[in-house]
């Protein structure tokens, strides 16, 4: 080190050291009551709050990791609107975003779903046959005789109805195939219904009670 390097250092040193005297003896000159104002301004100008808050926001931050996302929603809006100077706060709102940008991408989501199946739908309904017109068919019962008929109907994959009661010059119409039941004094009368078919009760004798014919 040449004598020009020990000169500098020399004033550098005795230069820091002037700057730390006046330092201390404008503090000594202000006292100690201008210190502590200072600093309580400099306390109340801090971005957050005093840790009590701190401490209190964040077991809400906590808590929210429990709920679903509505309820996170109410309780993040709680939060800052409480302690809105609060680093949890922060936190708050940041996590108001984030929903904010997975609710957007839900709704693209499922807008590109229902679009795709549109989409198959159509593609298949453009390659179905269409479905072959049936003829409208139905069993019709009819009570052609003079005094009401009383039957039982039963049909595919059903249990027995009720007694029906089928009066005079009324048609009963079924659309489905069935089995007919009827309790007499001779005996119980089944018949199998079949669709296209048209059954009416006539009388044989005026002794007797309406059966069951096929209509010609």
């Amino acid at each position: 080190m040449n004598r020009q390097d020990m000169s500098q250092g020399v004033w550098q040193r005795i230069w820091v050291a002037f700057v730390l005297a006046a330092g201390l003896t404008f503090a000594l000159a202000t006292g100690p009551a201008q210190a502590a104002e200072a600093l309580l301004q400099l306390e109340e100008t801090d971005e957050f709050q005093p840790a009590d808050d701190e401490a209190k926001a964040q077991e809400i931050v906590d808590r929210l990791q429990n709920l679903v996302l509505s309820q996170q929603r109410l309780l993040a809006r709680e939060l800052i609107d409480e302690y809105s100077e609060t680093r949890s706060a922060k936190v708050a709102r940041e996590l108001l975003d984030e929903l904010e940008l997975y609710d957007a991408e839900n709704v693209a989501r499922r807008q590109r779903e229902l679009e795709r199946t549109a989409w198959i739908r159509n593609f298949w309904d453009a390659r179905r046959a269409p479905a072959p017109e049936l003829p409208d068919l139905a069993v019709t019962i009819t009570n052609g005789s003079d005094e009401a008929a009383i039957f039982q109907i039963r049909g595919p994959s059903m249990d027995w109805s009720r007694p029906m009661i089928l009066a005079v010059g009324e048609t009963n119409i079924l659309k489905y195939p069935a089995r007919f039941r009827r309790f007499t004094k001779q005996g119980t009368v089944r018949y199998s219904l079949e669709l296209g078919q048209r059954y009416v009760f006539l009388k044989d004798s005026e002794d007797e009670i309406p059966r069951l014919h096929l209509a010609d």
